[in-house]
């Protein structure tokens, strides 16, 4: 399919979007945020969200919401550390740290989400990091912590570049089933789960690392 972005949307947009047919990218009001199509995560992280409206086809509310969120971050975070050649101990896992603008710079943000530490004082954007901190109806963009956490724990477990395995066990679960809409986060982890058996059949270190990983979040 052609890929379609467009950048300088709106006047002082604070933010960037997929929405449905194509990527648009806002330049900020230049003090909290500064241009998003300089950030390659959040390229990443704007052209997931085409891969799973044709793939799992989530809903954008509840825990489904929330796993979409994830998704995105997740594959934005990949994309950013296979460009920038780290693996996933040279990683700083934040999501959005090139957008930030002088005041948020200032008020001591220095990301907007940081997958390691989702509820860390230095991201715009704090998140939980246990399941047990769910809410129904919560914002997707807060609840897509849990999951992210559960990668970034996964991926520094099995070492190495989170895109050659870990990211293979979550692109599979996410386009080898067919749609989910209400998709549950407990079902997406143990989908990654099976997959990471039959994809690894002879690395249990791996199925032990993606199990302890999601149990790490409560899941």
């Amino acid at each position: 399919m052609t890929l379609i972005s467009s950048i300088h949307y709106g006047v002082n947009y604070n933010n960037a979007f997929w929405n449905g047919s194509q990527m648009a990218y806002g330049d900020g009001d230049g003090s909290i945020f500064v241009d998003f199509s300089k950030s390659n995560d959040v390229i990443g992280h704007e052209m997931t969200h085409g891969v799973t409206q044709y793939s799992l086809q989530l809903n954008y509310t509840n825990e489904a919401g929330g796993l979409n969120e994830s998704l995105s971050d997740c594959f934005g975070s990949m994309f950013r550390q296979w460009e920038a050649k780290q693996d996933v101990d040279q990683a700083d896992w934040l999501i959005g740290k090139d957008i930030m603008g002088p005041t948020a710079l200032r008020m001591g943000y220095t990301c907007l989400r940081d997958m390691a530490n989702p509820a860390a004082k230095h991201a715009l954007a704090r998140q939980p990091t246990k399941y047990s901190q769910y809410k129904p109806g919560m914002d997707p963009h807060m609840s897509s912590g849990i999951p992210n956490f559960a990668f970034y724990t996964i991926a520094k477990a099995v070492r190495g570049n989170s895109w050659e395995k870990i990211g293979q066990i979550w692109y599979k679960s996410m386009t080898g089933f067919g749609p989910t809409p209400n998709m549950k986060m407990k079902t997406f982890a143990n989908r990654t789960r099976t997959v990471a058996a039959q994809l690894y059949p002879s690395d249990t270190a791996i199925a032990c690392a993606v199990d302890a990983g999601w149990k790490k979040v409560g899941l």
